[in-house]
């Protein structure tokens, strides 16, 4: 009976000790798939769980107040939005820094199947409208000839509501069969003739959306555009292989002052149109524009 009674004491107090024990417990790690990534190179809240999908800084870009020099969380489009609320962290991802809202372009579904499109990127944004952005895309599509091609077309694409305007121009006929390889890199609005302007940085210049035209064009390769803020100046940047140095002019006008022994890869406005920031490998390279005109 004492054994019976022995045997009962000590397997209450296991219980009592294992119920200590467990109290004792720190609570169970979550799994790490439901715990949220904070990339620390991402604005502050951005929601991305996997850091293979956050956005990394690859450029520079000016703060928006004053002339501080930050990372830019700028995917392909060059700029963000004229209000500057949105900027483009992917290939059709477009964020709102303010709210945090990801807003992404679904245009494999949305872009008419004629087109037979495999993908698209948003290219930039509209000067003067919050809710556009320029698109490309293309695709293996059939020429004039019958012939499977590749084939890249531009659209302006509204953002909200999902509605968008073909606006390849005609030279490249429909789909865009004859697509130059540099593409659009910035779309500016002329107010003197109500016309919207897309740059392209290869030799074709630039191209007047409501005329179906080219001006500007160029026999050499341009490499990258730029416009400041005022529209008053637009830089090109053109690869001199031989020298292993990138020229710029400005409105056409080659400047030496900006030419740097180093090959560079962006350029950044300051808000007030003095400053230009160049971005090399190795060094940010920074311009007072007063001084080099």
């Amino acid at each position: 009976m004492k054994t019976f009674l022995y045997s009962i004491i000590i397997l209450l107090l296991m219980v009592v000790t294992s119920c200590n024990d467990l109290s004792n417990q720190p609570d169970p790690v979550k799994p790490k798939d439901s715990v949220l990534y904070k990339c620390p190179t991402c604005p502050e809240g951005v929601p991305f769980d996997n850091e293979n999908d956050c956005p990394l800084p690859y450029d520079t870009a000016f703060s928006p107040v004053g002339n501080q020099i930050l990372p830019k969380f700028i995917h392909e489009a060059h700029g963000p939005s004229v209000n500057g609320d949105l900027i483009s962290i992917d290939l059709s991802t477009i964020l709102n820094t303010k709210s945090l809202q990801i807003t992404q372009l679904d245009l494999l579904n949305i872009i008419p199947k004629e087109y037979n499109i495999l993908g698209g990127q948003i290219k930039c944004f509209s000067p003067n409208d919050n809710t556009k952005v320029i698109v490309e895309c293309g695709g293996y599509v059939k020429n004039e000839a019958g012939k499977t091609v590749w084939g890249r077309s531009i659209f302006i694409f509204d953002i909200f509501t999902k509605e968008y305007i073909n606006i390849t121009p005609s030279k490249f006929g429909k789909f865009g069969v004859n697509y130059p390889s540099g593409g659009v890199r910035q779309w500016t609005y002329d107010q003197l003739t109500k016309t919207d302007r897309l740059h392209f940085s290869d030799t074709t210049g630039e191209y007047i959306v409501q005329e179906d035209r080219f001006i500007n064009t160029t026999k050499e390769q341009v490499q990258s555009i730029s416009i400041s803020p005022n529209n008053k100046y637009t830089i090109r940047k053109f690869r001199d292989y031989t020298l292993n140095i990138d020229i710029y002019t400005i409105n056409g006008i080659r400047v030496k002052n900006l030419e740097v022994n180093s090959h560079t890869f962006s350029m950044a406005w300051s808000p007030d149109s003095r400053y230009l920031a160049i971005q090399g490998f190795t060094y940010t390279y920074i311009f007072d524009l007063q001084e080099s005109d």
